[in-house]
């Protein structure tokens, strides 16, 4: 940007910018105002500089951090963006400051820095085509909501990626985002719960060795990835699923010993593979399952 360390000064009331912006519903703060200025040819650093009135701007901290604003600078936010001040207030997101460390004061804006599984996702290149001409945009969306059924995208991307993962290659994961769907409804309380922990078991299944392997290589090739541990949580998804509804009812329930083998069996049905014969204690699933029956 070239303003670092400067104080700017953007003087005057707020008014609505040429080409006002409608916020994508939990689209992050910092990238709202950055699709605000560049949509008008405004640097971004003057933009924030004329919310705050007059600002020390860092140029760093767009890549890697949150912007937090408070009352008034949200309001003059609102009126440069053509937005009423509670549609933007009730759209926009940023990050609680329990999970972000505050890099600015106590008013005003300020920055908050990122921190690992708090980070917004590319919005849906369709969803935003609706309401912007700005090719990018950031949003914070729950683990649930991470595919965009209306327009067949995966938006939690590695960071690097360009744009979100198209899925028409791999009408699978779009089913099981479905199913996902289903099961909170069904589980309510304990679905987020078992699709934790049954992606616990299903990262350590897919590090340790070959059941499944072949599938989940297969459906990284697929969308061009050069490793399949660029795109893990993509590729492993309907599995997670799957193995969310196996886990969902044994969570609050302790099975017998001699159910260990009988789910295991049922785990390799729901999987469409048979879980491998006798495996080690060390096997995920064995040793959660073994867990519960000796918790």
């Amino acid at each position: 940007m070239g303003n670092h360390g400067r104080r700017i000064a953007w003087p005057g009331p707020a008014r609505e910018l040429p080409i006002p912006q409608r916020p994508l519903p939990g689209e992050s703060i910092n990238s709202f105002l950055r699709r605000l200025a560049a949509v008008n040819h405004i640097d971004s650093g003057v933009l924030l500089a004329d919310l705050a009135g007059e600002i020390c701007l860092t140029d760093h901290r767009w890549e890697d951090s949150e912007l937090d604003l408070d009352d008034q600078a949200m309001t003059r936010l609102a009126t440069r963006s053509g937005n009423p001040p509670t549609s933007l207030r009730h759209a926009l997101r940023s990050i609680p400051p329990r999970h972000g460390r505050i890099l600015g004061g106590k008013h005003g804006p300020r920055w908050l820095k990122w921190r690992a599984g708090h980070r917004p996702v590319r919005a849906c290149p369709g969803c935003l085509a609706m309401r912007s001409t700005h090719p990018h945009a950031f949003v914070y969306l729950d683990p649930h909501r991470l595919l965009c059924s209306r327009h067949g995208y995966w938006l939690a991307a590695p960071a690097h990626a360009e744009r979100p993962f198209p899925l028409m290659r791999l009408p699978e994961v779009v089913h099981a985002h479905r199913h996902h769907l289903r099961f909170r409804r069904r589980h309510r309380d304990n679905a987020d719960a078992a699709v934790s922990q049954a992606r616990v078991l299903i990262n350590r299944i897919h590090a340790r060795g070959n059941y499944l392997r072949e599938r989940w290589d297969y459906r990284a090739s697929l969308l061009g990835a050069s490793r399949a541990s660029m795109v893990t949580a993509l590729i492993t998804y309907p599995e997670v699923i799957a193995l969310a509804e196996f886990v969902a009812p044994r969570r609050l329930t302790r099975p017998a010993t001699a159910d260990v083998t009988a789910a295991l069996e049922e785990l390799g049905r729901r999987l469409g593979a048979p879980y491998p014969p006798n495996p080690p204690s060390s096997d995920p699933v064995l040793h959660w399952l073994r867990q519960k029956v000796t918790s």
